[in-house]
């Protein structure tokens, strides 16, 4: 009989104890917001700036169509600028 307790008392401690829980380590990704960091660019000195305005007309429309160009590339330059520091590109 005293074996017999001392089996039951054993089987019954064993069902008692609760596993082991096991620590799992998980990466995850979390977006964080960091401040926009870009140079802002110097104005050019566009050709409609320095242009003579008694020259003709074809030399005055030559050089705002040199301007027009010169303000399309640094639009350009501007819209990569702000492209990067957004994350994705403005809907146009």
């Amino acid at each position: 009989m005293k074996h017999l307790a001392i089996a039951l008392t054993m089987l019954l401690a064993a069902c008692s104890t609760a596993p082991k829980e096991r620590i799992v380590t998980k990466e995850v990704k979390v977006p964080v917001p960091v401040a926009c960091k870009v140079d802002i660019p110097p104005t050019p000195a566009y050709e409609g700036d320095t242009m003579d305005l008694s020259q003709d007309i074809f030399g005055l429309v030559k050089g705002l169509l040199i301007e027009r160009e010169q303000r399309r590339i640094t639009e350009a330059d501007l819209r990569a600028r702000l492209v990067g520091c957004a994350g994705h590109p403005p809907d146009t």
